[in-house]
């Protein structure tokens, strides 16, 4: 639906009135307003309007990652427009949330203009979002190659990671199995990502004869120095993301314990990731409480 409702200044004012009122939140647009009219610099309107570093970082970091200009503005118009229509904060944008927008925009393309419908909206928001260590390990690079990818059973995504240990390999799929009824597909991407590769199977590196779930403190803080570096030896961006997938895995598996104790009880242990190294995950969730 267009807020233009006539030519000339009036249009114009009525159309700035518009974008500050999306900006501020004080009306929530769907992606269709948004994208059925021509907001001149709403990225740069919403980011002022925030007062949030975290995207304040996103837009520096925007300014390292993307040229040309236009392809820059054009993520960052794609990131604002997804944090308004989705009235998120920056920290509750995930990737599932992303397609979200990037498939609303393809229905509202498909309704205005039926000649472009194979175009996807997002492509640039996407690399810049991974890129900069916005979303989790293990999300695709491109944004193709996160529609096109085949859905794995919580096995299949596991076994992408080889775990030597059958034992804790089941585990995690079992668990993954449970999850997946209230997770879109590439939330549980990410949470197999974050559990199978980026936390056991380096423990398995760092201690090959770990059989538990029981983490010695030493332990503990060599797999937290080993997660700061990325594959490529770069650091790592993100780690709440990752810690918050373990301790929520410990903590699961110990309610659980107490309705099925045969199935889970065994693996019932103290959760090593302490409260204080989440301060980052805290702060974004008061954020978007706001």
């Amino acid at each position: 639906m267009s807020v233009l409702g006539q030519d000339g200044d009036g249009a114009g004012s009525l159309t700035h009135a518009a974008s500050a009122l999306f900006a501020l939140r004080i009306i929530t647009p769907s992606v269709s307003a948004l994208r059925s009219n021509r907001f001149v610099g709403y990225a740069d309107t919403f980011r002022i309007a925030q007062h949030d570093p975290a995207l304040d970082e996103l837009f520096a970091a925007a300014g390292q990652l993307i040229e040309p200009e236009a392809a820059r503005r054009e993520a960052l118009t794609d990131v604002a427009y997804a944090l308004t229509s989705g009235a998120v904060a920056l920290a509750g944008l995930t990737p599932g949330g992303f397609l979200g927008y990037v498939l609303d925009c393809r229905t509202h393309v498909v309704t205005a203009a039926p000649h472009r419908r194979r175009k996807l909206t997002g492509h640039q928001a996407w690399e810049l979002l991974c890129r900069a260590g916005h979303f989790p390990p293990g999300t695709p690079g491109r944004l193709t190659e996160a529609v096109r990818e085949p859905k794995l059973t919580p096995a299949q995504l596991v076994d992408r990671h080889g775990i030597a240990d059958p034992r804790v390999r089941q585990l995690i799929v079992d668990y993954l199995s449970v999850r997946c009824a209230d997770m879109d597909y590439s939330s549980l991407r990410i949470l197999a990502s974050c559990l199978a590769g980026l936390f056991w199977k380096q423990v398995e590196i760092l201690a090959p004869g770990q059989r538990d779930l029981h983490l010695t403190g030493e332990l503990y803080d060599r797999w937290r120095e080993a997660i700061r570096w990325r594959a490529d030896g770069k650091p790592r961006g993100q780690q709440d993301p990752i810690l918050l997938a373990v301790r929520s895995f410990y903590y699961d598996l110990a309610s659980w314990a107490l309705q099925e104790p045969a199935k889970w009880a065994a693996w019932v242990a103290p959760c090593p990731v302490p409260q204080r190294e989440l301060r980052g995950a805290a702060e974004s969730a008061a954020t978007e409480d706001q």
